[in-house]
């Protein structure tokens, strides 16, 4: 079911793009999206403005989470990612965060998605949003130990722990101080689990 998180994170400047909007990993096929995005966006002018179609497909999406729309999110998710394209830095810099946030929530709660597509789409949005790997890595952890997958959890977190990326900033310094403190949580879990297994197997014998 990767493909489904895979769509989420591709690039929307394919040729095709004004014609079909598609999520083909969750057989979702939507010829219509597109053409209605534009028309909300810009009245219906053949030359649609790049700030209003992002800003209307923002709105869409966050009016489909607050309706708990996720297949509806998810649609309108594939035309949003061209904000990272923005011409506006600033815009532009803050958008995987916001992809992020929008797409784990849908990725979270979307009957088709699984354990599979949020690994894949935490990945990767680790190397586009590299200013945000350290929270995105502990999202992540925390999705993990949601599903008891501990070993996976403390993975990551043990990967997040030694990351840098240029000066470390007083909020890095946070977020590490947090990685190390799940870490270790996790670390003690194992050990005191390990330790009552063998006590167990002392009584046995």
């Amino acid at each position: 079911m990767s493909d489904f998180s895979e769509e989420l994170i591709k690039s929307t400047t394919e040729d095709d793009q004004g014609e079909r909007c598609e999520l083909s990993g969750t057989g979702m096929h939507f010829p219509w999206l597109q053409k209605h995005i534009e028309t909300v966006a810009t009245g219906g002018k053949k030359e649609k403005d790049f700030a209003q179609t992002t800003s209307a497909c923002l709105s869409f999406i966050q009016e489909a989470l607050l309706k708990h729309q996720w297949q509806q999110a998810a649609e309108y998710m594939h035309s949003y990612l061209q904000v990272l394209e923005d011409s506006d830095s600033c815009k532009r810099q803050a958008a995987p965060e916001i992809i992020w946030k929008l797409g784990s929530e849908i990725l979270y709660y979307h009957p088709k998605s699984n354990v599979e597509a949020f690994n894949t789409f935490a990945d990767r949005m680790k190397n586009i949003g590299v200013m945000n790997y350290l929270k995105i890595s502990l999202q992540h952890a925390l999705y993990l130990l949601h599903h008891g997958m501990l070993e996976d959890a403390n993975r990551n977190l043990s990967q997040a722990e030694t990351w840098r990326y240029g000066e470390k900033s007083s909020s890095q310094e946070v977020l590490i101080n947090l990685i190390q403190a799940y870490n270790g949580l996790l670390q003690y879990y194992a050990w005191s689990k390990k330790k009552m297994e063998l006590s167990q197997l002392g009584e046995w014998m």
